[in-house]
């Protein structure tokens, strides 16, 4: 994954492809192969990367990881409801699973179900109250659904326990700001 965060997508699709090849049973290679192709513009590339995910799923069943890579090109593909039965199944099984609930709150706001996509952030935050990055994804869609008062609650809770979070401290900052209370901002 070296490859991918430094920018270097292709390279990084070469090594999984061939390590994909080397080892056909090998269902973690699959799965970050079948990631990559669900990124791609081209369906074929995707109808490919989905049938990897497909066998990594089968390879490793019950792998959360194998799962998100299924969820995540189906998603690319426009199976909606195949996607959401995924992330579903994911969270059934792991409930703090965060990368999934973030992904079935986003499915949820394309249908424009924003209570929906709340409820699966409020209970990601549930499941791990200590995760800052739930706070943080439940207060940034509490923002994108207009309800800054529940952001700033949001943001407020989790400075209780993490004082010096940054990112919640920011965003907490310039709610207050575009509400008129300068007094209030930290």
């Amino acid at each position: 994954m070296a490859y991918w965060s430094s920018g270097r997508p292709y390279d990084a699709y070469q090594v999984f492809r061939k390590a994909a090849e080397l080892n056909p049973s090998h269902a973690g290679a699959q799965t970050r192969l079948a990631e990559m192709m669900a990124t791609s513009r081209d369906d074929k590339i995707a109808t490919e990367g989905k049938k990897l995910a497909e066998d990594a799923a089968s390879l490793a069943p019950g792998d959360p990881e194998a799962l998100y890579a299924l969820a995540l090109t189906e998603y690319r593909l426009g199976d909606m409801q195949s996607s959401e039965h995924q992330l579903r199944r994911i969270l059934g099984q792991f409930p703090t699973n965060l990368q999934s609930s973030v992904a079935l709150a986003t499915l949820h706001m394309e249908r424009k179900d924003y209570a929906g996509a709340e409820k699966v952030l409020r209970l990601a935050v549930e499941k791990d109250p200590s995760s800052a990055e739930a706070r943080l994804a439940l207060g940034n869609t509490q923002e994108l659904i207009g309800n800054q008062h529940a952001a700033e609650a949001t943001y407020q809770d989790l400075l209780k326990t993490q004082p010096k979070n940054g990112p919640a401290l920011i965003r907490l900052a310039r709610l207050q700001l575009e509400a008129g209370r300068t007094e209030q901002v930290r």
